[in-house]
């Protein structure tokens, strides 16, 4: 889609205005010619247009112009303007490309290289109007066709959030050039949002886009649109590396920065993560149209990493105040808040996050041809957390108020929520359904991947209806927790827990509270829960055993003395005559 040439604009001397202001380059003498030659600087000029010298070739194109400032030395002005487009100067390029409609006004493929460059800048709906002019137009291609501007008004679409006609619009290129590679990962990535996984899914979004990088690898747009497949596939480490694909292009690319922290933030490194989104805010400002808000909220979000809690309050109020109707700023602002232990002021802001979510999903309609910039997943993911973040809040506040049922009630109908949500955006919500390493290889049948958020939620679940009572539910809910991280120490000792309260079957009480010893052997709780439930199922000679290791571990553990002092006393241990314990210590 690289137009090189531009034939059928003779270099005529018609007289003409000059144009806009051209910078000054410093030429070396070389024999044969003189300095103002402009039938050489012209030759050059266009010679040079055919390669990928665009430093070079602006510069010629600018003697040229200099010499003879008409405005129908059209070939040259689109030379200039063909170099400036791909040398990032997209404001000098859409001046530049206004001189060629000047006088050539139904050129089609001046206006599509303005859209293209207005959606780098993104100035969205007037990228839509100009591709959409130049295609109406269907004047002069060059060496290029149509689906260029239908590729770039798809692009423009997709960043507004408007998919299905994004969808729509790099259909119409495909039918042009079915074998470009950009336009198919474009319309793949498409697809994949729109849950239409029968023509595309993500996966297949990010082998679209890394072929089409192969042919074009110095594309900014291209890795900044793999970055986002990636990182809404969970791939974090991954969209890392695309997103810094883009930023070698462009260093002061504000969106490949601040999705770049976002991902950092995921991965946790809050320090590195910190530094870009500040690197981010004073890169170009090229946002899209939720402008600078998730910059300052995705910055809380790195220094709420770091503990740095004030800090984090202080950057989710700039978001706020950008934006109060972005639901991430009152997020953060909760999340922080409940850090500092202010409960009532955490549920406070996070309703506000929920009203916000609210008024927005009307626009995440079925069809998602919204005028809202944030990617679906993003944001159906984001309100999941949410209502994890609003069930935290409220377990919170019952721990602290314990005689208040109703906080422990709430907290449950939060987490139920962002199960729900979760259920019903799956598999869009899960971690990549091939894996993490990226290898093309499907899970085995019936198999869950791992996904620490998940275990989070049915972990902290699992205590809500606990603490409401529903045994039979939180003992489900545990269950669930492990089969998304049965590597997590908590997830194991809550269903011990759980399922002693529940009088479930000794054997695998025991065998949850075995697993939490396995995975953090230093902790005596889970010991502890071993002798309750070897207490339980009158097992006191075995009971002793386990909470004389629990006081070797902590001998101040107030539960572990009372239960020993406790069980020396029964006759049954003394004597040794109990009736067979049906759990045999390790």
């Amino acid at each position: 889609m690289n137009s090189r040439l531009w034939p059928g604009l003779a270099l005529g001397a018609l007289v003409g205005v000059a144009g806009p202001q051209l910078s000054v380059v410093a030429q070396e003498q070389t024999a044969g010619f003189e300095l103002e030659d402009f039938e050489f600087w012209a030759e050059q000029c266009l010679l040079l247009s055919t390669e990928t010298d665009y430093q070079k070739t602006q510069e010629t194109c600018e003697q040229a112009i200099s010499l003879e400032p008409k405005d129908d030395n059209l070939a040259l002005w689109f030379a200039r303007s063909h170099a400036l487009f791909h040398l990032g100067q997209h404001v000098e390029a859409i001046a530049s490309f206004g001189q060629v409609l000047k006088v050539a006004p139904n050129d089609s493929i001046s206006l599509t290289y303005q859209c293209a460059s207005q959606y780098q800048l993104s100035q969205l709906e007037t990228a839509v109007d100009t591709c959409e002019q130049a295609l109406r137009l269907d004047g002069n291609w060059g060496t290029d066709s149509p689906a260029l501007a239908w590729y770039y008004r798809g692009l423009a679409l997709q960043a507004q959030g408007r998919l299905e006609t994004a969808l729509a619009s790099y259909s119409r290129a495909l039918t042009l050039t079915p074998d470009d590679l950009m336009v198919q990962a474009g319309r793949c990535a498409v697809a994949s949002e729109l849950g239409l996984y029968d023509q595309c899914s993500l996966a297949e979004a990010v082998i679209a886009y890394e072929q089409a990088l192969a042919a074009n690898p110095d594309d900014a747009t291209l890795w900044f649109q793999q970055g986002l497949a990636l990182e809404q596939l969970g791939r974090y480490a991954q969209a890392l590396t695309a997103y810094g694909g883009a930023i070698a292009i462009k260093p002061d690319h504000s969106l490949a920065l601040v999705h770049q922290c976002a991902v950092l933030n995921e991965l946790k490194d809050y320090e590195t993560a910190l530094a870009t989104c500040d690197t981010a805010l004073a890169g170009d400002g090229n946002w899209n149209q939720l402008g600078p808000v998730v910059a300052w909220s995705q910055r809380s979000a790195a220094q709420i990493g770091l503990e740095d809690y004030e800090a984090a309050l202080a950057s989710a109020e700039r978001a706020i105040a950008i934006n109060p109707n972005y639901p991430g700023g009152w997020n953060n602002r909760a999340v922080g808040l409940w850090h500092q232990g202010e409960l009532d002021a955490a549920q406070v802001a996070i309703k506000a996050a929920y009203d916000a979510e609210q008024t927005l999903l009307p626009l995440f309609s079925e069809d998602f041809n919204r005028d809202y910039t944030e990617s679906p997943i993003f944001f159906q993911r984001r309100r999941a957390v949410t209502a994890y973040n609003e069930g935290t809040i409220f377990l919170s506040l019952y721990a602290a108020t314990p005689w208040a049922q109703n906080h422990a009630e709430q907290a449950s109908s939060a987490y139920q929520r962002a199960l729900d949500i979760h259920e019903e955006w799956q598999p869009k919500l899960m971690i990549d359904p091939y894996n993490l390493a990226g290898n093309v290889a499907l899970p085995v049948e019936g198999a869950l991947l791992a996904d620490p958020f998940l275990a989070r939620l049915w972990t902290n679940f699992a205590i809500a209806e606990f603490y409401s009572g529903r045994l039979s539910s939180a003992e489900y809910a545990a269950n669930r927790a492990i089969d998304h991280n049965s590597e997590s120490f908590d997830v194991w000792y809550n269903l011990g827990t759980i399922s002693l309260q529940a009088n479930a079957a000794p054997i695998e009480v025991w065998d949850a509270f075995a697993n939490a010893a396995l995975i953090d052997p230093e902790s005596a709780a889970p010991l502890v829960g071993q002798g309750m439930t070897l207490v339980n199922a009158a097992c006191y000679p075995e009971a002793l055993q386990v909470f004389e290791q629990v006081l070797n571990l902590d001998p101040n553990n107030l539960l572990a003395q009372q239960q020993h002092s406790e069980l020396t006393q029964l006759s049954a241990v003394a004597t040794g005559e109990t009736d067979g314990c049906p759990i045999v210590l390790q």
